[in-house]
């Protein structure tokens, strides 16, 4: 796209393209300025000097123009600003003076474009590490689409993953933090990233059980996918196997459905996830997937319960009982209770009490 870049030099204007600015070499730069030039005059669509400098990551020109009171800060048409165009097309160095000279940290396009999203998406771990140092925010809760905590799961960046949630700020409701972390490992788990999933799954800031709007779980998404490792890891830190989507199919019947038998045999052999990695909880807590009897207010029904010994299932077991048998309390799984949360959306609903049911 071609832009105008106008400066104001003695009463009139110098009107060069976008094209024509990118060639100006600093001591013409310098040379209209010191003539008295406004570093601070706009384009019809609001564009700067320092903002096609720094699209074109010309670190000199970004420094002159800010030596001489250029607006870091300043918005064109659609919240475009000098540090996204530097984000996106400039090095560390040119982001680091912008952001040392007024630029805004958190700044965003009128679609939730942020900086850190965008060095995310370009796979640039120091620019990223440099921009979360800086205080960019994890949750911007604009658009879930464009959060960086779930580009960064998508594409299986396991160590963007890791200094997340070694500096995550209290700067998101619940909610909304809930819903953003399970998205995450929902697409690290639908395409197959054993390491990022891990992550999440081993600093427990995320609910294995969660499903999406249309019932479908990490667990589901992995076998549909075929990603059997993936499979694996989820069933090995407690992923629900009974859990069935809005169409009454678990996660071994989308595998079946995808061609993948390996996965639903595997799947088949679970008649409850009691794993390696979940040693530690030799039963499954079912104080969380206790549901209300609405005839009975000073009982709950779960439906079924594991006995701590055997490991296997026997029905209509009341609230006093599962804590009988259990030997951890909710605060101990809190991370595998299952509820509900849409896809790149809010939450909703919880996951019913397992029942007998056939694997598909």
């Amino acid at each position: 796209m071609m832009a105008a870049h106008a400066l104001a030099f003695n009463g009139r204007n110098c009107v060069s393209s976008d094209e024509r600015a990118s060639s100006l070499d600093t001591k013409m730069l310098e040379l209209l300025l010191g003539k008295g030039a406004d570093p601070n005059h706009c384009s019809a669509n609001g564009l700067t000097a320092l903002m096609i400098t720094a699209k074109r990551g010309r670190f000199d020109a970004v420094r002159l123009l800010i030596r001489h009171k250029a607006n870091a800060g300043h918005e064109a048409e659609g919240g475009l600003d000098a540090l996204i165009l530097a984000t996106l097309f400039a090095d560390r160095s040119t982001i680091q003076i912008l952001l040392k000279n007024g630029a805004s940290v958190n700044t965003y396009t009128k679609d939730g474009i942020t900086p850190l999203f965008l060095a995310v998406e370009k796979r640039e771990y120091e620019m990223v590490k440099m921009l979360v140092d800086e205080g960019a925010c994890l949750y911007p809760g604009r658009n879930m689409f464009l959060n960086p905590i779930i580009m960064a799961a998508k594409h299986g960046r396991s160590n963007l993953i890791e200094m997340f949630m070694a500096r995550e700020r209290d700067e998101a409701n619940e909610g909304d933090k809930e819903d953003i972390l399970f998205n995450a490992l929902f697409m690290a788990s639908k395409n197959g990233h054993f390491d990022t999933v891990d992550v999440f799954l081993r600093l427990r800031v995320v609910n294995i059980n969660c499903s999406n709007s249309i019932g479908c779980t990490p667990l589901m998404i992995a076998s549909e996918n075929g990603h059997i490792r993936t499979v694996e890891l989820l069933l090995s830190y407690g992923a629900y196997v009974h859990a069935l989507n809005n169409k009454g199919v678990s996660a071994a019947g989308k595998a079946v459905e995808n061609g993948h038998e390996d996965i639903a045999q595997m799947l088949e052999k679970y008649v409850f996830n009691i794993t390696p990695k979940a040693e530690k909880y030799p039963c499954y807590d079912f104080t969380s997937l206790l549901v209300k009897n609405p005839s009975d207010s000073d009982s709950v029904y779960t439906g079924s319960t594991i006995s701590s010994q055997s490991g296997t299932l026997s029905e209509g077991a009341t609230s006093s009982q599962v804590h009988t048998t259990t030997s951890h309390g909710l605060e101990d799984m809190i991370y595998s209770v299952p509820r509900k949360c849409s896809y790149l959306g809010k939450a909703s609903g919880v996951v019913p009490p397992p029942q007998k049911q056939t694997m598909w």
